[in-house]
């Protein structure tokens, strides 16, 4: 209120403010002060304080800041952090608790207008009611000593994501991190999306990336709670706790139809025109293609000074020529554009499927890396075994030079050098098989290929040469198994939705490396010479391929053929039951199983086996319980996570 307004202006917002937020007035001394004085000792604990970070840049220093709070002075006021349209930003100590914390105070001068308060008071409830590691939460709502109201939330150090992408130079590296930022805001905002809440300002500047890596989305001071029936289609079928409850739920009597709320340059063009009625979850959609369109060209959809006329005319022509010319990976502009779509209904329907595109790009990369980086020890490996040869080569060549000079001599170094050839070749052949056995059929090749070189000099036996052309076959099969297990593991990241993808697939893959069906008789003996590791992934794949089948008609019989081929391959006795579950029909069977297992003994790929076919089958909150109890055991593993999100 002004400060100029008499007593009984006080007392009138007193009453209403009061009736508005039911805050009564504290008491004259903390809780904490109150405990030392009933132990007659100090009650206090204080750890040390951050180091990796400066202070914060106040722009006021205490002294200089017009805010006193209610509470006994419970806060002890830092410094003012900005000042935003509506509202202060203090940094504040809380002195009971020992910790800083952010202050968010009203204006004074819009004490009196009734929709800036319930839109202050309305970010209050939306930070409180959305419990998510990516959402700061607020701690508490209150009054002021001149009953202004004001709340509370943790005091985030770190930078913005406008300030990382401000610092230029698009390296794949620096993308590949930026994405992986995006990817935790996508699921920030899919969780508000489940909740019935629309951001309606995402950006850069409003996503703070900490020191250790955590990444929060931050101001919902332009935040709509949806009507439930919006709520339900954000979230689809799946089951969600109830749509957050806010002082103006069900009514949008302070955001009339023509205002216009959010940043031009990342706007929506149904946003930029004030229809209010047609913002929803796709909305925030366009608003995260817009970030991820900055992410991959360097600047948002609508940059400089006529954004908001380009936002209401949707004219994205500019952001699709760029998105197009900017190298980056053609799913993620993909993504881009579909998010960046003018009519709201070509949009996905909600930041969740965003998120898991980007995530399946992700981990593909991530296993197109791991083999780049497997093929490039193999050439490095292969390079030595070359430089050994020549070297030995020369050697040889100077020992010719030496036979000449004595016929007896020359028997005599003969009978060694050959005894010494067989012995390096054994050598050879004992290391060949011994990285075979750990399954590492790159540094088996470049020792079997030592042993090739060794039999071409012609003072190896035939019996000894055999054995190395046995070892080269049996090399030959693991590198092909490993090309398989990485090939599988590709085909597991495609998404529920691309399944027949994966089924056309599959055949051919088994095709390339000359394998028969595996319904066929000789299928497991093709595969005797692959390691364990080997074997084990390839089953991986022949459950996963028939998991797929089940989406099929008629896809059952062929799926249970692909299951017994996958038992004789990796007959551990708990995925022999999961298995055995999997083609027995309905889901008695599958529930049985989880229900006896200990998940924090059992492997994880046993785990993502059965959560997989438990939701495949249609027992999805059963699949994501299992799920969710299997990453609190394991929350290292790869697969389990994927099949979470």
């Amino acid at each position: 209120m002004n400060s100029d307004s008499g007593p009984a202006d006080e007392r009138r917002w007193e009453e209403a403010l009061r009736q508005a937020f039911a805050a009564p007035a504290g008491p004259e001394l903390g809780a904490v002060d109150r405990v030392s004085l009933r132990l007659g000792r100090p009650s206090r604990v204080a750890l040390r304080p951050p180091e990796q970070e400066s202070p914060a840049r106040l722009e006021l220093a205490p002294r200089n800041v017009d805010w006193d709070v209610a509470d006994g002075g419970r806060y002890r006021v830092l410094g003012q952090v900005a000042r935003g349209g509506i509202g202060t930003i203090l940094l504040a100590r809380d002195t009971d608790l020992g910790r800083e914390v952010a202050v968010k105070v009203l204006h004074p001068e819009h004490a009196e207008h009734p929709e800036l308060l319930h839109r202050f008071v309305e970010e209050a409830q939306i930070g409180a009611q959305l419990q998510h590691p990516g959402i700061v939460p607020v701690y508490e709502l209150g009054l002021d000593q001149r009953h202004r109201p004001y709340f509370t939330m943790p005091y985030v150090r770190g930078e913005s994501l406008a300030a990382l992408l401000a610092r230029g130079g698009r390296t794949p590296e620096r993308t590949h991190r930026l994405l992986q930022a995006f990817v935790q805001v996508c699921g920030t905002v899919a969780f508000a999306h489940s909740r019935g809440v629309v951001h309606r300002d995402l950006k850069p500047g409003n996503v703070m990336v900490g020191p250790f890596g955590e990444v929060l989305v931050m101001d919902w001071g332009l935040a709509k709670v949806l009507g439930r029936a919006d709520t339900a289609a954000a979230r689809g079928a799946d089951p969600a706790p109830p749509p957050l409850a806010t002082v103006r739920t069900g009514t949008e009597a302070f955001t009339v139809t023509g205002a216009i709320l959010g940043t031009p340059a990342y706007m929506p063009p149904e946003q930029a025109r004030g229809d209010v009625d047609a913002v929803d979850a796709r909305s925030d959609v366009f608003a995260l293609g817009a970030i991820l369109c900055e992410i991959l060209t360097g600047a948002p959809p609508y940059p400089g000074s006529d954004a908001l006329r380009r936002a209401t005319d949707a004219d994205l022509s500019e952001a699709r020529a760029r998105l197009a010319g900017c190298g980056a990976e053609p799913d993620l502009v993909e993504l881009a554009t579909a998010c960046l779509a003018a009519e709201p209904q070509a949009r996905p329907p909600a930041a969740g499927p965003v998120q898991e595109r980007v995530a399946a790009w992700l981990a593909a990369a991530q296993a197109r890396a791991e083999t780049a980086r497997t093929a490039a020890a193999s050439a490095a490996a292969r390079a030595r075994a070359e430089h050994r040869s020549r070297n030995l080569a020369l050697a040889l060549g100077a020992a010719l030079t030496v036979l000449v000079l004595g016929a007896g001599t020359a028997l005599w170094w003969r009978r060694d050098r050959v005894q010494r050839i067989a012995g390096q070749v054994q050598a050879a052949l004992r290391e060949t098989f011994d990285r075979l056995t750990q399954a590492e059929p790159a540094l088996a090749l470049a020792a079997v290929q030592r042993a090739e070189t060794l039999v071409r000099t012609g003072d190896v036996a035939a019996g000894l040469a055999g054995e190395v052309a046995n070892a080269r076959a049996r090399v030959g099969a693991a590198l092909r198994a490993e090309e398989i297990e990485v090939r599988v593991a590709e085909l597991r990241l495609a998404p529920d939705a691309a399944g027949r993808e994966a089924l056309a697939e599959y055949p051919r893959l088994l095709a390339r490396l000359e394998l028969p069906d595996p319904a066929a008789a000789g299928f497991a003996e093709a595969v005797t010479e692959w390691s364990a590791a080997h074997r084990s992934g390839l089953a991986r794949g022949l459950e996963d391929w028939a998991l797929r089948l089940r989406r099929e008609p008629d896809g059952a019989r062929r799926g249970a053929e692909l299951l017994r081929a996958a038992d004789a391959l990796d007959p551990e006795a708990l995925r022999l039951e999961i298995r055995a579950a999997i083609r027995a029909p309905g889901l008695d069977a599958l529930r049985a199983v989880a229900g006896g297992i200990p998940v924090a003994e059992t492997d994880p790929e046993s785990l993502h086996l059965l959560a997989s076919a438990l939701h495949l089958g249609g027992a999805r909150e059963e699949a994501t319980k299992l799920l969710q109890d299997a990453c609190t055991q394991h929350p290292t593993s790869f697969w389990l996570n994927h099949r979470l999100a």
